[in-house]
């Protein structure tokens, strides 16, 4: 699980930086409630009567355990690049559009953060 990279010019890949414990646990724990929440919406949107507890579960506790999951996966992605940035200097940050894979992360991340808010945005509603 220890790739460590040798040479101070390089650079460590994103997904290097999520190789260690902490940042799997935050990933499985927001598996689990993304999955959560989608069950317990798909339960609240069909189902026939409706139950304030469901909506609590849905809107509420699935969600933060979302943050809380991704809270943690970040934590381990910033101690390991300090670690790094400790033992091999400063890398700068660049965001690159005509780069293929900085196209690919936009073109994900914007449909989910829309995805999100407009879920989000039934929650509030209902």
């Amino acid at each position: 699980m220890s790739s460590e990279i040798s040479t101070p010019d390089s650079r460590p890949s994103f997904y290097s930086s999520f190789r260690n414990w902490l940042s799997l646990i935050g990933l499985a724990i927001m598996l689990g409630s993304l999955f959560s929440f989608l069950l317990l919406f798909l339960l609240d949107s069909m189902g026939r009567s409706s139950n304030p507890y469901v909506g609590v579960l849905t809107y509420l506790i699935a969600p933060m355990f979302l943050m809380g999951g991704l809270g943690l996966a970040l934590l381990g992605g910033f101690l390991r690049h300090r670690k790094f940035i400790k033992t091999h200097g400063s890398v700068p940050l660049k965001i690159d559009l005509s780069r293929r894979t900085d196209r690919r992360i936009m073109l994900i991340f914007v449909p989910s953060a829309i995805f999100f808010l407009l879920v989000s945005a039934v929650g509030v509603y209902h």
